[in-house]
């Protein structure tokens, strides 16, 4: 009985560990006053625990397959059976085109709008080429300037026109 006990106590230790070490925000509201706060781009996996797709995109990100540096995004995680959540996202993305299947996913700038998305199974090299394309947008950006026009420090560097020849 005592080494039930401790398995169990041992168990439930591990689970607790593993929520709290998680990269994931799971709130938008925290995910963007973060991104605003550090300057980074947002990617958010909108999908539910029990969707194989979900778990296999947070996966090749775990394993670096898929390349989100911490140090340049937020990582975001919302569950879909959340209502709340739900409306939250649907409001804040409902003119992205996303598909039938989970996971939906957003690259977004610092301020929330929407650089790039997609949704469904993808390999690490698509998802590796979504954020690449936003990465880009984010770059050909007016410094000081968010794709929606209002005003916002960019993480990245717009690209400095090449002088014209006469």
């Amino acid at each position: 009985m005592k080494a039930l006990l401790a398995i169990a106590t041992l168990a439930l230790a591990l689970n607790a560990s593993a929520v709290e070490s998680s990269p994931y925000l799971t709130n938008l509201d925290k995910a963007l006053d973060a991104a605003h706060s550090g300057n980074k781009m947002m990617f958010v996996i909108y999908g539910r625990e029990a969707c194989g797709n979900c778990q296999a995109t947070k996966a090749m990100i775990k394993s670096r397959q898929i390349k989100v540096p911490e140090s340049k995004f937020v990582l975001v995680d919302l569950n879909c059976d959340d209502k709340s959540v739900s409306a939250e996202f649907r409001k804040r993305y409902s003119k992205e085109t996303f598909g039938t299947t989970l996971p939906f996913v957003v690259v977004a700038d610092s301020a929330g709008n929407a650089l790039a998305s997609s949704g469904g199974y993808k390999n690490a090299d698509e998802w590796d080429k979504l954020l690449k394309s936003a990465q880009r947008k984010a770059a050909g950006a007016t410094p000081g300037t968010t794709t929606g026009g209002a005003k916002q420090d960019w993480p990245f560097k717009a690209a400095t026109p090449a002088p014209t020849q006469r």
